[in-house]
C-alpha cells in the first residue's frame, strides 16, 4: 500500500467512524450526549491523538534528515575512494571501472522514479523501488484510535452544515499528516525523497579525467 492509498484509507476510516457515531447517537439518551464529562473525554483524546501526531511528525522528519545526511556523507566517501584508486595510477583502473559502475547501478536502484545515468552498469533488482509500507501495529492502533475519537464526535456533534465541514477538515488534516508521516518514513520513496545530487556528483567526479 503506498503513502497515498495509506492516508485515504484512513479519511475513509474517520468518516466512517463518524457516521457510525450518527447511526449510534439516536440510541442515546439526550442527557447522556450532553454530559460534561463526554466533552472532556473527547477533548482529552483529541489532545493526545494531537501529541502522538506531533511527535510522529517529527520522529519521520529527524529520520528523513539523518537519511539525507548520511547519503551525503557516503557519496564524499566514495569520492574519496576514487581519488585514492586514482592515485595509484593505471593499476586500479579496472577497480574504478567497478566503483563507477556500482555507484551508477546504486543511483538506478534507489532513485527508480529519476533518470538513471548514462552508461552500463550492474542491473538492479525492478522490485527494489516498490513504495510498498511495511505493517506497522503502531499505525493500526493509531488509526483505531482515532476512528473512535471521530465516532464520538459522531455521537456528540449537531446535525448542521457547520458541524459537517469541520469534521471533514479535521480528516483531511489528520490523513494529510499520515500521508506526510508514511512519506518521511520512506525516505527514497513517495514525493518527499532524499536528493540524489550528492551520489551524482560523486558519479561525476569518478568520470571526470585526471587533472
Amino acid at each position: 500500500m503506498t503513502e497515498f492509498q495509506s492516508a485515504l484509507l484512513v479519511f475513509a476510516l474517520l468518516l466512517g467512524g463518524t457516521g457510525l457515531g450518527v447511526l449510534l447517537r439516536p440510541l442515546l439518551p439526550e442527557e447522556h450526549r450532553k454530559h460534561e464529562t463526554v466533552q472532556l473525554v473527547i477533548g482529552m483524546l483529541v489532545t493526545f491523538a494531537a501529541l502522538v501526531l506531533s511527535l510522529l511528525t517529527a520522529s519521520a522528519k529527524s529520520g528523513f534528515d539523518t537519511a539525507t545526511n548520511d547519503m551525503r556523507t557516503y557519496a564524499a566517501d566514495l569520492i574519496q575512494l576514487d581519488q585514492r584508486l586514482r592515485d595509484y595510477g593505471p593499476d586500479t583502473a579496472a577497480a574504478r571501472a567497478l566503483l563507477r559502475a556500482y555507484t551508477a547501478s546504486a543511483i538506478a536502484s534507489t532513485w527508480t522514479q529519476e533518470k538513471p545515468p548514462p552508461g552500463n552498469y550492474y542491473p538492479h533488482d525492478p522490485g527494489a523501488g516498490d513504495d510498498e509500507l511495511e505493517s506497522r501495529p503502531f499505525f493500526t492502533m493509531l488509526a483505531l484510535w482515532l476512528i473512535l475519537i471521530f465516532l464520538s464526535f459522531g455521537l456528540v456533534a449537531p446535525h448542521n452544515a457547520l458541524a459537517i465541514v469541520l469534521i471533514l477538515l479535521g480528516a483531511v488534516s489528520i490523513s494529510s499528516a499520515v500521508y506526510v508521516i508514511a512519506d518521511l518514513d520512506t525516505p527514497f520513496t513517495g514525493q518527499l525523497v532524499v536528493p540524489s545530487d550528492a551520489m551524482r556528483d560523486a558519479l561525476a567526479h569518478m568520470n571526470a579525467p585526471a587533472a
